[in-house]
């Protein structure tokens, strides 16, 4: 997660989410949740590396179906910028 923050710590979109995953998936925090950049850059440093097997497939799930949603800022689909998957692999 150090990649991560360094990355956000030098810009920070419109919109953060950020959802983690091993053997199952967890949204880290929504795209509503920070609007700071230093708040958005320390909450990826306090997220853990989990170890495990990599379920993506979960974690796309959760994309879909917890993340990208109206109600928690999440727009339409196509105002989407970007979405870093990172293994720990």
């Amino acid at each position: 997660m150090k990649f991560s923050g360094h990355v956000f710590s030098f810009f920070l979109p419109d919109q953060v989410a950020l959802v983690y995953w091993s053997d199952g998936a967890e949204v880290g925090f929504t795209l509503d949740q920070y609007k700071k950049q230093q708040d958005v850059v320390q909450a990826i440093r306090t997220i853990e590396f989990q170890g495990g097997k990599t379920n993506t497939a979960q974690a796309l799930r959760l994309l879909r179906t917890q993340v990208f949603q109206v109600n928690i800022g999440g727009g339409q689909l196509g105002q989407i910028n970007l979405v870093e998957l990172i293994s720990g692999h």
